[in-house]
């Protein structure tokens, strides 16, 4: 089954254990709600309307302040109304805005809208959005970010809530170093609201823009904090009194470390909750991102089941203010601001997505699993002998992309078999344990070993698997008759052979195009022959099938001409095709003869392959790039490979068989 918009990888995440999906590259799920050459959108907050597809989302012309802009989609999200007309008051808003439906104690439904800083105001639609009143304060006193979150607590019956650092509580306020969550309470469906009431304190912390969270069961709330001192981990604490009281906050995990916590239970009964990225340790620090998890996760301290960035932001950590809605059919819409574009102003995004496809992303169910370990070609980068900016870069930085390898988990076993063996094998093999949580495997590192060529990027890694390192004992090594031959009758290598440390399993030599096997039971290896610049051995590719889906492994062949059929013969029944990109157009080497390195160009490929891209978007991924590739690097040039279809290798992306 071929996942749509699989553009998705599992991260290394230091600070916690749970995975990680990075859906940043999937143009197919973004919605530009709305953009503004050189004006700063942000801080959006959204309302679904009972229909299921009507959403509206509000947002200031300014970094948490300016005139508010509201629009309207009808149909869940995917188009969006021009600007609709708004009170003149809500140009006055003096910081972000936040939207919620209410209903009263006679069933009369509105939405409501508050507007922060002192005084907090409120306007008001009885028609749907279609008309609002003026803005106008509900008391004599104000808040941050007012109102953050709104519960329910009888028929009719609100409390919201927001926080102040004494500089806007009153009129005359002024910073006290101190934060301070607030709630008030409304009894007439949100249109009067009581003076706040502090509901959240601790003095050596900024606790601040409440989350709030309703138990399964509808017995306790949990609320979600903001620790804005950043010394700490972000809060959380309970109330089982429908937010009259709550307990003292504690820390949560750094899996749920983050700015303005936001979310929704999908169908299943899990939490997805959106936010900032403020773990300085993650990958995706200041990016907005989301957790799933369960509401038990929330009570017991658990890290949750796994962790997505949604959009990458460019500029420091300004961004992902966001609201989430779940419509009808299971799927979940959220929007934000963000830096999406470098050196561009801030707009408004939305993202569509379910946790059933982000589940298969993550092979929650399968088997096997296939990871990328690698996706650079034989040298990897930073490269010997280079000193072109795409190493020194490297090298000042510490980027290190290893030469292109997968590895395949058996999560019923335990076993692990490794594709390739690169001249960055330790590292390589050190990974896929920690992706895979695997243990005490000492000198038999993995159980299985395929090899497609003697070139020294896929098989200069042995070396570590004899006497001198590892002292590997009849690690099963598929190769081809004349790999094999190449092996046994070349030192080191041989050495190898005869201390019996790898077993070489010989494919049978056969006129068909390919010869199938299974190096762990279960799991299914198909070879194919193809061609390549062969010295030492002829050169394989492999279609790895397990019960779900099929992935591709052709890191190294000549140019497509002439050889049409092989490659319409390599894609059938294909789910995820990781093939050779080792050059984006020729750029990469000036003055070089081509044709002595005849690797298929990217933009070729792409050319060839672009009906298959648009019919199933991103299941070709190229791997196995030089040094010197643009794609690594080269903005412009990954955003038109995404937009046509394809995608990059990932390091640490994980496929489920």
């Amino acid at each position: 089954m071929l996942i749509h918009s699989c553009g998705a990888f599992l991260s290394l995440i230091l600070s916690f254990t749970i995975p990680q999906l990075d859906l940043a590259d999937d143009q197919f799920r973004q919605i530009t709600i709305d953009r503004e050459t050189n004006q700063y959108l942000g801080h959006p907050t959204t309302v679904l309307l009972e229909d299921g597809q009507t959403i509206f989302c509000v947002y200031p012309k300014g970094h948490g302040k300016g005139e508010l802009v509201l629009k309207k989609s009808e149909d869940g999200g995917k188009t969006w109304s021009d600007r609709l007309p708004t009170p003149a008051s809500w140009a006055t808003s003096k910081e972000t805005p936040h939207i919620f439906p209410v209903t009263d104690k006679d069933g009369g439904k509105r939405l409501i809208l508050f507007s922060s800083l002192y005084p907090i105001r409120m306007s008001v639609s009885e028609d749907a959005g279609d008309t609002w009143s003026q803005l106008a304060p509900i008391g004599e006193f104000g808040g941050i970010v007012g109102m953050a979150d709104i519960i329910e607590t009888g028929k009719g019956q609100y409390t919201a809530f927001f926080h102040d650092d004494g500089r806007f509580i009153a009129q005359d306020g002024a910073w006290t170093g101190l934060f301070h969550v607030y709630a008030v309470d409304s009894v007439d469906g949100g249109l009067t609201w009581s003076e706040p009431r502090v509901v959240a304190h601790l003095p050596d912390v900024h606790l601040c823009e409440p989350g709030l969270f309703l138990s399964p069961d509808g017995k306790k709330y949990a609320m979600l904090l903001r620790e804005n001192s950043r010394k700490k981990n972000s809060h959380i604490c309970f109330s089982e009194d429908k937010g009259k009281t709550w307990s003292t906050p504690i820390e949560m995990p750094r899996s749920l470390t983050g700015d303005r916590h936001q979310g929704v239970y999908a169908d299943d009964g899990r939490l997805f909750i959106s936010f900032r990225d403020t773990a300085e340790e993650s990958k995706f620090f200041g990016d907005w991102v989301a957790w799933v998890g369960t509401f038990e996760d929330l009570e017991k301290g658990n890290e949750g089941a796994y962790r997505l960035r949604l959009s990458d932001n460019h500029h420091r950590g300004d961004c992902a203010y966001p609201g989430v809605e779940l419509l009808p059919d299971g799927t979940i819409f959220t929007a934000t601001y963000g830096h999406w574009d470098v050196g561009e102003q801030p707009y408004i995004r939305g993202v569509h997505l379910n946790l059933e496809e982000l589940d298969k992303m993550l092979a929650i169910d399968s088997r096997f699993h296939c990871y990328v370990l690698g996706r650079a070609q034989d040298g990897g980068l930073p490269h010997l002998g280079c000193e072109k900016s795409c190493c020194e870069e490297a090298r000042k930085s510490g980027r290190k992309e290893y030469p292109a390898c997968l590895g395949i988990h058996d999560t019923k076993t335990g076993k692990l078999l490794l594709i390739e063996a690169t001249p960055a094998i330790e590292s390589q093999v050190a990974l896929l344990h920690q992706l895979t949580d695997a243990h005490d495997r000492g000198r038999q590192p993995f159980d299985a070993l395929l090899l497609t060529h003697a070139h020294i990027g896929h098989y200069a890694g042995l070396i570590h698997l004899g006497r001198e390192v590892a002292s590997t004992n009849a690690i099963p090594t598929f190769v081809t008759k004349r790999m094999g031959d190449f092996l046994t009758n070349n030192a080191p290598w041989s050495q190898l052979v005869s201390l019996n440390q790898i077993d070489l399993e010989i494919f049978p030599e056969t006129d068909r195009l390919s010869i199938s096997f299974s190096p762990i039971e279960g799991l299914e290896i198909e070879a194919f022959k193809v061609p390549h610049r062969d010295e030492f051995s002829d050169t394989v590719a492999y279609k790895i099938h397990g019960a779900d889906q099929t992935v591709l492994f052709v890191p190294d062949i000549d140019r497509w001409d002439d050889h049409e059929k092989l490659l319409e013969r390599l894609l059938d029944g294909v789910d995820v095709a990781y093939i050779d990109g080792t050059f984006y157009d020729g750029r990469e080497l000036p003055g070089r003869d081509l044709k002595e390195i005849p690797h298929p160009m990217m933009t070729d490929t792409m050319e060839r392959l672009s009906q298959f891209a648009f019919e199933h978007n991103g299941a070709i991924r190229f791997i196995h790039l030089n040094h010197t590739n643009p794609a690594f690097s080269d903005h412009a040039i990954l955003k038109d490979i995404t937009k046509r279809g394809f995608r990059i290798a990932k390091q640490g992306e994980r496929i489920g068989l």
